[in-house]
């Protein structure tokens, strides 16, 4: 019975320090509703895609042209 108080005060006695330390809550963040001017690496972004694509677009036909010979279909 002694070990079960003990137990229970211990209990106790952490949740509330723990609640305690709780950090207070963040004031709530505002949403700008005009989207952010492109900076200059969204443009570099968008055309390191767009190489991509390109590149990978002539992969894609080049193994198509190879593969005609090759492949007869499932």
């Amino acid at each position: 019975m002694r070990e079960l108080v003990i137990v229970v005060a211990f209990t106790f006695a952490t949740s509330a320090s723990a609640q305690q330390a709780k950090p207070s809550a963040a004031p709530p963040t505002t949403v700008s509703s005009t989207k952010p001017r492109p900076t200059s690496d969204d443009a570099e972004a968008a055309r390191m895609r767009a190489i991509n694509e390109a590149r990978q677009k002539a992969w894609d036909e080049k193994t198509k042209r190879a593969m005609r010979g090759i492949c007869l279909g499932c």
